[in-house]
């Protein structure tokens, strides 16, 4: 089951700020984009670290992020021209500006032949404009606030990597965190994965959904494993589980929802190697301290869910 990593954050202990700019690394780094080595596509990183004090408040931004290399338009697969299209997306929705509802003000277009000559510009422009967005606020609540200031930090933190690619697909994830203040901040881990041949994504869209209370059932016996790690007692039934949810606590939960016992995570399901990784986001399920339960089915359990188009895309 997968928890938070809150390790990152050590990191903005020791950002040396002085005056108004602090510690700033734009960088590209190629390395090959699967786990043993056997597909020849070679990958970037760009990686974004600024900073910038306010009077006694600092705002911090964090962007890790991977690009494919710099392809032949016309003969690149549709996968890696959709995931490149993806990632120009994620980066600028979550450079800071949109989480108050705001679009950045601008964004280097570039497309999949000019990634090499483009990604670093972009991802820095992107992070800058973040980060001036962040300073901006926290000056206005200095002001608001009147003798004293603001002596709070603002963080944005954004990290896009390649998971896993082969001739049918490839998977990204992405994991978002923004601290504007309060007990913690608000984070969101998720994978996204691409078909190859055809350029959609693949998610709930490759599951029957007249299959639903199979899926489900699946993962049930999957998170009861899953919790019984971190249990004194082992979680065998549906009511012990349904024991460790806040769905059942919140009269607001939809009926729908509890038809089979569990809802679905909101995030779409993304493919690896191992299995097809179901993932709820903190707080859609259980309690903030319990992190984001998740669990991975095998394709041979999952495999009688799918439609044909889904079984297609993967192959199988």
């Amino acid at each position: 089951m997968l928890t938070r990593n809150q390790s990152r954050r050590l990191s903005w202990k020791g950002a040396a700020t002085v005056g108004i700019a602090s510690v700033l690394v734009a960088s590209c780094q190629w390395f090959n984009g699967t786990k043993d080595g056997n597909n020849d596509l070679v990958w970037c990183t760009v990686e974004y670290e600024d900073s910038i004090a306010v009077g006694n408040a600092q705002a911090f931004q964090e962007m890790h992020i991977d690009f494919p290399p710099s392809m032949d338009a016309e003969k690149a697969d549709k996968g890696t021209v959709a995931a490149l299209a993806w990632i120009r997306e994620r980066v600028m929705s979550c450079s800071f500006p949109n989480f108050e509802g705001e679009q950045i003000d601008s964004a280097i277009a570039f497309s999949i032949d000019e990634v090499e000559r483009y990604a670093e510009t972009f991802v820095k422009s992107c992070g800058r404009q973040g980060l001036d967005h962040m300073a901006t606020d926290l000056r206005e609540f200095a002001a608001e606030m009147g003798e004293g200031g603001f002596d709070g930090s603002f963080m944005n933190w954004l990290h896009i990597e390649l998971q896993e690619q082969n001739p049918e697909y490839l998977t990204l994830s992405q994991e978002y965190d923004i601290y504007t203040g309060g007990a913690h901040g608000s984070q969101r881990l998720a994978g996204v994965t691409f078909s190859k041949k055809e350029g959609i994504q693949m998610g709930w869209n490759i599951f029957n959904p007249d299959k639903k209370k199979e899926l489900v059932a699946l993962i049930k016996e999957e998170l009861k494993k899953a919790f019984s790690t971190e249990s004194e007692t082992p979680i065998v039934t549906d009511e012990q589980l349904q024991e460790l949810l806040i769905l059942y606590d919140d009269p607001d939960t939809p009926e729908n929802e509890l038809e089979y016992g569990l809802p679905l995570p909101v995030t779409d399901p993304w493919m690896t190697r191992d299995g097809i990784v179901f993932l709820y986001q903190e707080y859609e399920i259980a309690c903030y301290a319990m992190g984001r339960p998740s669990v991975i089915l095998p394709y041979g359990a999952v495999l009688p869910l799918l439609t044909d188009k889904g079984r297609a895309l993967l192959n199988r």
